[in-house]
């Protein structure tokens, strides 16, 4: 089965609320939009959670994501926050390995095969590279934004990959 996801916003709802109701961002909105008027299985890629799916209902959150090449000796590059402060290294990473071991968990679960995923406007590569790294299992992703495309695009063409990234795409 494949899956349509896009990443979590900052701007959310508070209380316990499935996605649909939890995330305000115009894009999001769109996405679940989108999706249900197609009768696309979909779901969140939330920096808590793993993947947050329509049937679920979970408290509101405050983390976020952050990729960047001065994130050295961070899991891919990738610095965590939370309520709008950094996690140590250990702590960051400790969190990307859970989050990564969550999502595999929840695509065995529902037998998922293949990501779809929705980017909108600015590319979101610590997303991107998290859902790389969980559903391909790949352990080689490139520090810094540029070499992360390019690692893709050589993954897809080697047939390693189950992630796909579209724009604006949405069958």
């Amino acid at each position: 089965m494949n899956l349509y996801v896009t990443h979590c916003g900052a701007k959310k709802n508070c209380g316990t609320l499935g996605p649909q109701d939890m995330y305000t961002s115009p894009r999001i909105q769109r996405f679940v939009l989108r999706c249900e008027s197609r009768c696309r299985p979909w779901a969140i890629l939330s920096a808590k959670y793993g993947l947050f799916f329509p049937d679920e209902r979970r408290p509101d959150y405050d983390v976020r994501l952050k990729r960047r090449q001065q994130n050295s000796g961070y899991l891919f590059s990738i610095r965590v926050e939370e309520n709008g402060k950094p996690l140590s290294r250990e702590e960051s990473n400790t969190h990307m390995v859970s989050l990564a071991g969550d999502i595999r968990r929840q695509l065995r679960a529902r037998k998922i095969d293949q990501i779809i995923f929705y980017i909108d406007g600015r590319r979101p590569d610590a997303y991107v590279a998290l859902l790389h790294h969980a559903v391909d299992e790949c352990d080689s992703l490139p520090a810094g934004q540029a070499h992360l495309e390019p690692h893709l695009d050589t993954c897809t063409n080697a047939g390693a990959i189950r992630l796909i990234r579209e724009l604006d795409l949405i069958d």
